[in-house]
């Protein structure tokens, strides 16, 4: 598995400086993918779970790289992406054989709602300390109350919900079966961070892994992803539209 750092990271490298040369090399990482889950099958189930559970990684880039963003806004973009990648994803879960539920898409026990409600909150806050790595410009062109209703369900659906069941739900539970506990969190979020590259920010790199973790960490313990589903749609919410608009 550290193979698949090496390789995302060259392609996610790649991707940033010549784009094309970084969508073949992600393309050339779905047979090695197929391979590794054909190959580890039977000898080693839980190996081949893994494997397989990384197979939509590629298709982030390769969707991204290859949607032609100029004839839409970014989030109707962020939109037309994640249908594609749910679609895969939900292959995925299907092809491994388990319940959805257990990638934490179910309802968190009611013990466990301060910790829920806490993590959304910190959203705001995660948002905020981002946008001070990277400074991007607003999606919004006004600030309304009945105008934010859109980029929230854009960016929950592209990037909060649709990140959350790959990266906590799928990938980490499957890491943590394969590698052990905390050796399948920080495999899961370096997978996180390296996806985060194409910032161009070493700082925002180490924010974004540090979020992951704790994000790791809630899901470990509540057994959902709902909560770190909303914060991380929050966080890009902050990001992209409050902290520039209210700053």
């Amino acid at each position: 598995f550290p193979i698949y750092i090496l390789i995302f990271s060259v392609a996610e490298v790649l991707a940033v400086v010549e784009p094309l040369w970084g969508f073949l090399a992600h393309c050339v990482s779905i047979p090695i993918i197929g391979i590794h889950v054909s190959g580890c099958h039977r000898l080693d189930p839980s190996s081949s779970k893994l494997a397989l559970a990384m197979s939509p990684i590629p298709l982030v880039r390769i969707v991204s790289i290859a949607s032609p963003i100029i004839q839409f806004t970014i989030l109707q973009w962020f939109l037309v992406i994640s249908m594609v990648l749910f679609s895969s994803i939900l292959v995925t879960i299907i092809l491994i054989g388990d319940e959805i539920s257990e990638y934490g898409f179910r309802v968190p026990s009611r013990e466990h709602y301060p910790l829920e409600f806490g993590i959304v909150i910190c959203g705001l806050l995660f948002g905020f300390i981002e946008y001070q790595i990277l400074s991007p410009t607003s999606l919004v062109e006004t600030l309304t109350i009945g105008g934010l209703a859109a980029p929230l369900i854009a960016l929950y659906l592209g990037t909060g919900l649709l990140e959350e069941l790959l990266f906590r739900g799928v990938i980490q539970k499957h890491s943590i079966e394969s590698l052990g506990k905390w050796q399948g969190i920080i495999f899961t979020n370096l997978i996180f961070m390296i996806l985060h590259t194409g910032w161009e920010s070493g700082s925002d790199l180490i924010f974004v892994g540090v979020v992951g973790v704790i994000f790791s960490i809630v899901v470990e313990r509540t057994g959902s992803i709902i909560g770190v589903s909303f914060s991380h749609a929050i966080t890009n919410l902050s990001l992209f539209v409050l902290t520039p608009e209210l700053i």
